[in-house]
C-alpha cells in the first residue's frame, strides 16, 4: 500500500488521519516524509487521490528544544512552533506574507499534514514530554494530518496507550531490489556515455546489474542485507566501483569497504587531495562519532564541531585547517552531510559504526557496558559485538546478560543475530532463557492473555520485527526450531498441558492437516479471522476472535493474532522441527 492511498482513506476514515511510521535505519522514513513533501509543493503534485493538504515538516531532532516547557513552565503550541521556527527557515520565507493567525486557521480547519520526523532521535530523558506534546497538539487540532516517524526502539514505550495508527515500511522484495539495480546501472551507464540511447549502453547496464542480480540470489547473508534500502545503495555503488570482486557479506564488512571507497580508493582514482590519508581521515571521523554518541546527538553545528576536528587533527601531529578538511569530507567522501545549518553523519548507522571502530581500537569497551540500557548506544553495541573473537563475545554477552531484564535479553540476541561466526551453544541456550524470562512469569501466573502477547512479541523479535507488526510466511517457514520448543515447553509445563504449540500440532494431525488445508488452512478459508479453541485434540470448535475467556470454559491456543495464511505454515513448521 502506497502512502497516497492511506492518506486517501483518511477523507473518510480519521483513524488514518494520525499515523505513525516506524522501521529501522536505513528503510527512508526521513526520506518518505521528504517524497511527501516534496509532491505536495511541486507543479504536478502526483498525490494520487490524497487530499489537498499543506505540508509542514518538522525535524524533532531540531526543535525538541523549543518544544520542552521553559523554567517558569511554558511550552511553545504547535501553530507557535510552525511559525516562529518553520517557515522563517523556508527557502523563500522573504517573500512570505501570511495574514495573523494563519497557521492556527488552517490547522483548525484540517488543511495542514504535519509531518514529525525521528521521535527516537528526541533525547531520552526529554521523550516523555515531547510525547506528551504531540499527543496534546493531535487532541487539540485532531481534524488534521499527523505523521510521526520513528525506529521501533523509540516508539515502543508508548505504542500500547497511544490512539495512532502504527505502519511499518515493509522490506523491499526481490522484484523492487531487482527493479532498483536495473534502474541504478541504467542511469549510471547512460550518464557516463556519449551516446546514451545507443543499444550497447543498455546491454551493458543490463550486464552489470546481472552479475550482482545473481551475487544477491546466491548468498542468503547479501540478500537479506539487500531487503534493507540504505544497505542496498551501497551494496550497488560497492559492486559498480569494485566491478569482478565478490561483495562483503556482512553489513560491518559493508560499512569498512564503503569507507575505504569513500576516503581513499575513490579520491585517488579522480585525483582529489584529501588533505590526509585514508586511515587519519577515518579516525578523525571515528572520533568525531564517538563524541557525538556520547552526547546523544545525531547532529553538531559548525561553532561546536570545528574545535573538535581542530583537536582530532592535531592530535595526528597534523597542521591542517579543520574547516578545509571538513568541506573535503563533505563534498567529496560524503559521509558527513550539511542538513540546514547542522552537520550528521549520512545515515545514523554509520555513525554507530564509527563509534564502535574506535571503541575497539581504543579499548574502551566499559563506555558499552555503562550505556548498554540507552537506546542511541544500541547500533554501535551490535557493530561492536560483531568485530569480536568468538571467545570475547561471549564474555561481553554474559556480562551484559547479568541484569537478567527483558532489555538486556533483547539485545543480546540482536547482538548474536549480526554476529558472524559461530556461537557457543550454551550461550545460545542462555540468550533464549533470558528473553523467555518475562513469557514464563506470566505463564506461572496463569496470566494466559499477557502470555499470549509475550509469546507474539518474543516471536516478532526472532525474526527481527517489532510490536504491533505481524509474522510474514517466510518467517514462519525459517522460525528457530529451538525458539518454537522452548516457547512450547513453557506453555505445556505450566498449563498442565492443556496449551502449547504442540497441542496446535494435534489439531493439524486430527483435521488430516496439510500445508494447503489443514488447521491454518481450512479454519482460515472457512472462518476468515476467527480462532482455534480447543478442549482436547478431539474436540475442536473455532469462536469469534474476541477476549480472552476463563479456562475453566475451555482452552485455547497461543498466538491468536496469527493471520491465517501463516497458521498454516506455523503448524507444518511444528511438523518439520518435531514439535
Amino acid at each position: 500500500m502506497k502512502i497516497w492511498d492511506i492518506l486517501s482513506k483518511g477523507k473518510r476514515n480519521p483513524g488514518y488521519r494520525h499515523l505513525v511510521i516506524q522501521a529501522w535505519g536505513g528503510y527512508g522514513k526521513t526520506t518518505l516524509l521528504r517524497h511527501i513533501t516534496y509532491s505536495y509543493t511541486s507543479k504536478t503534485r502526483n498525490i494520487g487521490n490524497a487530499p489537498d493538504l499543506i505540508p509542514v515538516l518538522l525535524y524533532l531532532r531540531q526543535c525538541q528544544s523549543k518544544i520542552m516547557a521553559t523554567a517558569d513552565g511554558q511550552r511553545i503550541d504547535l501553530p507557535s512552533l510552525i511559525e516562529k521556527f518553520h517557515i522563517p527557515n523556508l527557502p523563500k520565507r522573504k517573500t512570505l506574507k501570511l495574514p495573523p493567525k494563519w497557521v492556527k486557521n488552517q490547522l483548525q480547519a484540517g488543511k495542514m499534514l504535519v509531518m514529525l520526523d525521528g521521535l527516537d532521535e528526541v533525547k531520552e530523558e526529554w521523550r516523555d514530554e515531547v510525547m506528551e506534546w504531540i499527543k496534546k497538539a493531535i487532541k487539540d487540532y485532531d481534524s488534521c494530518f499527523f505523521i510521526i516517524t520513528s525506529r521501533p526502539s523509540g516508539y515502543r514505550k508508548y505504542a500500547r496507550d497511544s490512539k495512532l495508527n502504527s505502519l511499518f515500511v515493509k522490506p523491499l522484495s526481490e522484484s523492487q531490489q531487482e527493479r532498483f539495480i536495473r534502474s541504478w546501472y541504467l542511469s549510471i551507464e547512460r550518464h557516463k556515455s556519449a551516446a546514451p540511447n545507443n543499444p550497447s549502453v543498455k546491454q551493458e547496464a543490463d550486464r552489470q546489474a546481472s552479475n550482482l542480480v545473481v551475487q544477491l540470489q546466491e548468498s542468503p547473508e547479501l540478500s537479506d542485507l539487500s531487503k534493507n534500502p540504505l544497505l542496498l545503495n551501497i551494496i550497488v555503488k560497492l559492486h559498480s566501483y569494485y566491478s569482478g570482486e565478490k561483495l562483503p557479506k556482512r553489513r560491518i564488512d559493508l560499512y569498512a569497504e564503503i569507507c575505504r571507497m569513500q576516503l581513499g580508493d575513490r579520491p585517488m582514482v579522480k585525483k582529489i587531495d584529501m588533505l590526509l590519508d585514508r586511515e587519519d581521515g577515518q579516525k578523525i571521523l571515528q572520533e568525531l562519532a564517538l563524541y557525538m554518541l556520547q552526547s546523544n546527538q545525531p547532529q553538531i553545528n559548525k561553532k561546536e564541531l570545528l574545535p573538535q576536528l581542530n583537536t582530532y587533527i592535531s592530535n595526528l601531529g597534523e597542521a591542517i585547517a579543520p574547516k578545509d578538511f571538513l568541506q573535503k569530507i563533505e563534498e567529496v567522501s560524503e559521509l558527513l552531510v550539511k542538513v540546514d545549518r547542522y552537520y550528521e553523519f549520512a545515515h545514523l548507522s554509520f555513525q554507530g559504526y564509527l563509534a564502535a571502530v574506535e571503541i575497539k581500537e581504543k579499548e574502551q569497551e566499559y563506555l558499552l557496558k555503562e550505556n548498554w540500557d540507552k537506546s542511541w548506544w544500541r547500533e554501535t553495541i551490535i557493530l561492536y559485538t560483531a568485530q569480536l573473537k568468538p571467545a570475547h563475545f561471549s564474555q561481553f554477552v554474559y556480562k551484559l546478560l547479568e541484569g537478567d531484564t527483558q532489555e538486556a535479553g533483547d539485545l543480546a540476541y540482536n547482538c548474536f543475530r549480526e554476529y558472524p561466526r559461530q556461537v557457543d551453544s550454551d550461550l545460545i541456550s542462555y540468550i533464549l532463557d533470558v528473553r523467555c524470562r518475562q513469557l514464563e512469569d506470566y505463564l506461572k501466573n496463569q496470566q494466559w492473555k499477557e502470555a499470549d502477547g509475550e509469546t507474539w512479541r518474543v516471536m516478532l523479535q526472532t525474526v527481527g520485527r517489532e510490536e504491533g507488526d505481524f509474522l510474514r510466511v517466510e518467517d514462519i517457514e525459517n522460525f528457530p526450531c529451538e525458539d518454537l520448543r522452548k516457547i512450547d515447553q513453557l506453555w505445556v509445563k505450566y498449563s498442565n498441558g492443556k496449551f502449547g504449540f504442540s497441542i496446535m500440532k494435534q489439531i493439524y494431525q486430527y483435521l488430516d492437516g496439510t500445508k494447503s488445508c489443514g488447521v491454518g488452512g481450512r479454519i482460515a478459508l472457512e472462518m476468515g479471522k476467527y480462532t482455534v479453541y480447543v478442549r482436547s485434540a478431539e474436540e475442536v470448535n473455532v469462536v469469534v476472535e474476541g477476549s480472552y475467556t476463563d479456562s475453566s470454559e475451555g482452552e485455547y491456543l497461543p498466538l491468536r493474532r496469527v493471520p491465517g495464511d501463516a497458521l498454516s505454515s506455523l503448524a507444518q513448521r511444528l511438523v518439520d522441527c518435531n514439535i
